[in-house]
């Protein structure tokens, strides 16, 4: 049995569906939370299954990136042509931020694309709305300058985040909540260490620069740090329901 666009469907209508699978049946479910169409984005069906049954053995979850699309080779000029006379951001839903990356190394190949998606999906859960995010993808230098230059820390490290406000805790409602930076090359290292794909320790990253950008503040207190952790893992288990980082990631807590 097959349901596809399945971000359409409201809850009830999922739950209505998935109930009524028989002895030896099989069920695949499609969608794409991106292109959610109901009047209410929360009452998806598909986000809600992915939350409640991602812990059930005999279901598994599967998130394909821009290289799994097989479309005739004109879509890509199609697409070009509508985001340059100024109709991409009408093809998306208005509810969802604007997410702006640009990609000033050269070391890795990133599919901004797909991380633009997996960015929006972020915010989705965050509950951030008509607001917009800068990301910069770059390198261990550049990242050390801008350590140095704004922190104080003369080394290359992992994210950076710059609020629009310092200073001042960002609000859901607020237009730009400001910058995110990733080393590509401190991402791809740590993703080994991690036992992520370089996609997967990219996504973490961007969770922990984001979160800062809402306020949260691992420095703070033990339990602060937790509640960070604990954020961390929920956002990041919406985008990857069956992966987790191996435990010397201090990202993430798998702590229930």
């Amino acid at each position: 049995v097959i349901l596809d666009e399945a971000q359409n469907s409201t809850k009830e209508q999922m739950k209505m569906f998935l109930t009524r699978l028989g002895f030896n049946s099989k069920m695949v479910i499609t969608g794409d939370i991106t292109q959610i169409d109901l009047e209410n984005e929360k009452n998806s069906g598909l986000i809600q299954a992915q939350t409640l049954l991602k812990n059930i053995d005999g279901i598994s979850f599967v998130n394909f990136s821009g290289r799994d699309v097989v479309r005739h080779d004109l879509v890509k000029h199609i697409i070009k042509a509508y985001g340059q006379d100024g109709f991409k951001n009408d093809l998306k839903n208005d509810n969802l931020m604007q997410v702006f990356i640009s990609n000033d190394q050269k070391e890795f190949f990133v599919d901004c694309q797909l991380l633009e998606t997996q960015c929006r999906s972020i915010l989705f859960f965050l509950e951030c709305n008509n607001q917009e995010l800068s990301i910069l993808l770059t390198n261990d230098k550049k990242i050390q300058e801008l350590n140095k230059k704004f922190r104080g820390q003369d080394q290359a490290t992992d994210v950076l985040s710059f609020p629009q406000n310092e200073g001042e805790e960002n609000e859901p409602n607020t237009q730009l909540i400001g910058d995110v930076v990733i080393s590509m090359m401190t991402a791809k290292r740590q993703s080994i260490e991690h036992g992520l794909s370089f996609n997967e320790e990219i996504i973490l990253l961007l969770i922990h620069g984001i979160l800062h950008l809402l306020g949260f503040k691992h420095e703070n207190s033990e339990e602060e740090a937790y509640r960070m952790k604990l954020k961390t893992r929920e956002l990041f288990n919406q985008i990857f329901p069956n992966k987790k980082p191996i435990q010397s990631c201090s990202f993430y807590s798998d702590e229930k």
